[in-house]
This record gives structure tokens, C-alpha cells and sequence, in this order.
């Protein structure tokens, strides 16, 4: 399986923000760093979710314990393609680019860890390839979000701003297209998690370890779900660590009060 990458193509209004930029930098950050002898690797594990479910403060708060990899969206086809260009490479072999991430992300003590999406894991399957499988993971877990509303709202302003991390701005022209996002377009993506847990059902939830929901792990002092994953692998941090993330949420009291209004409309008040 190979992923092509044309660097000479044009831009897209996708790709022409502040988070390509900052997935640009990352990967090629990756892609430079020295790899881990093949021998040395001790385990692997993967967090499995849907997007805006708080996945990624879930997976740098693993990552800054400096014990458990760094386990960022790696299949997400931006990071792939992000890949290829800091390799310079038009067609990427997608099983070297997978052993590559493996080797160049895993922590000093052997420990691999990736997010994969839902969607990512079943757009993979459907092209023939098992992602769990093709990576050789000990361990699944599952992250969620019980507010299935305040998910999809987050989703729907990331989509149409660009915006998937609190450390990137989006542009004036992708700013206005969330302006002009109807209630109606928001709640059309409750249909589109529906269908993504169905597939987590059906194809993910059988090989999952453990499952964490993202608002208990946001309660203050709240790190069962970390030390669980920590001893799995085989690892510690000492009891008074606290997990920290670089990451802070996205929402405003704007976005809230949004929520709360379509919230009031589906319950009929």
C-alpha cells in the first residue's frame, strides 16, 4: 500500500492555515528524529476515538510522562502527507512509513504508543490494511465523550475553521465560513458519530482493554485512567506526578452558549 503525495499540486483552502504549518513542523520533527533499534521496543499500545472527544490532551498528558511514546494521530493523512514532504518523497510505502513512526516515536524505553480515529482505523481496513494488525499492538484503549451535543458542535467548528488545537488561530475567510454555519449543518454531524461508534461496536470494542470517558478524566486530581495505561506497559511515574497537557480547550462562553441553545431545541424547552 503506498500513499502518494504530490508536492507541486496546488493548495487547498484545507491546507492553507496555521495547523498545517504546525503538523508540518511536528512531522518533520519526527521524520529527523534518531530511531529506536528494532530489538529494543517493548510494547505498543493504541487510543482509539472519535474526533473532539478530548483525545489529543488525553494523548499528550501520556506523551509528557516521557515513558509512553508519543502517541499523536500518526494515520491521519495529513501527518502522512506532512511525511513525504519532509522526506521529499512522492510515493510513499505506507508499511515503511508505518515502521518509521513505530521506531522514531517510541520512547528511550520502548514504549510506542498512537491516536487512531475511528474512521482512520475502518478507511484504512476498507483499503486492505489492519492498522492494530499492521502495527502489532499489546494493548486498544477507548476514549469518548459522554456529551455527544458539545462533541459534534466542536467538530463542526473545527471542520469548517481549521482549527483542531488550542495553538493555532484560524484564518479571517475560515473564521467567517463558521460564521455562517447554521444550526441545522451542526446537528447533521450527530448522524456521522452515530455511525463511527457503530463501526468502534462492531470492529474496535471487542479488542479494547480499557475504555475512558473524557469528562471524568477533566475532574480535578482524576488519573486512574493514565496510571492504568502506565501499568499495563510496565511503567510508573512517581504518586505525586501530575499528568499535564500543552493543550487547553478549544470552546469560548460563545460557543457554550450556542450549545446550550441547540441543547434546549433537541429536548424540545
Amino acid at each position: 500500500m503506498c500513499a502518494e503525495h504530490d508536492s507541486n499540486s496546488e493548495k487547498t483552502e484545507a491546507s492553507i492555515s496555521e495547523t498545517t504549518d504546525w503538523l508540518n513542523l511536528k512531522v518533520a520533527k519526527m521524520a529527523a528524529s534518531p530511531a529506536l533499534p528494532p530489538e529494543k521496543l517493548k510494547a505498543k499500545y493504541a487510543v482509539i476515538s472519535t474526533p473532539r472527544c478530548g483525545s489529543t490532551m488525553f494523548c499528550d498528558k501520556l506523551h509528557k510522562t516521557g515513558v509512553l511514546g508519543n502517541p499523536m494521530e500518526w494515520f491521519n493523512l495529513r501527518y502522512i502527507k506532512a511525511y513525504a514532504k519532509a522526506k521529499g518523497i512522492k510515493r510513499l510505502a505506507f508499511e515503511q512509513y508505518t515502521r518509521d513512526v513505530i521506531l522514531r516515536t517510541a520512547s528511550s524505553n520502548g514504549i510506542f504508543g498512537v491516536n487512531i480515529h475511528v474512521h482512520q482505523y475502518a478507511t484504512a481496513k476498507d483499503n486492505g490494511v489492519d492498522l492494530l494488525d499492521l502495527i502489532g499492538v499489546d494493548k486498544v484503549y477507548y476514549i469518548y465523550r459522554r456529551d455527544k451535543l458539545a462533541q459534534v458542535y466542536s467538530y463542526a467548528k473545527a471542520i469548517a475553521t481549521d482549527v483542531w488545537t488550542s495553538h493555532v488561530k484560524p484564518t479571517p475567510e475560515r473564521a467567517e465560513k463558521w460564521r455562517n454555519v447554521q444550526d441545522y449543518q451542526i446537528l447533521n454531524y450527530l448522524a456521522q458519530q452515530a455511525a463511527w461508534e457503530a463501526i468502534y461496536a462492531e470492529q474496535l470494542e471487542a479488542r479494547t482493554a480499557s475504555s475512558f470517558c473524557y469528562e471524568d478524566i477533566l475532574r480535578d486530581g482524576e488519573d486512574s485512567s493514565y496510571r492504568k495505561i502506565l501499568s499495563d506497559v510496565g511503567e510508573n511515574v512517581p504518586r505525586d506526578h501530575v499528568f499535564r497537557t500543552e493543550f487547553s480547550k478549544t470552546a469560548n462562553a460563545a460557543d457554550q452558549q450556542r450549545i446550550e441553545r441547540l441543547r434546549r431545541y433537541i429536548l424540545g424547552q
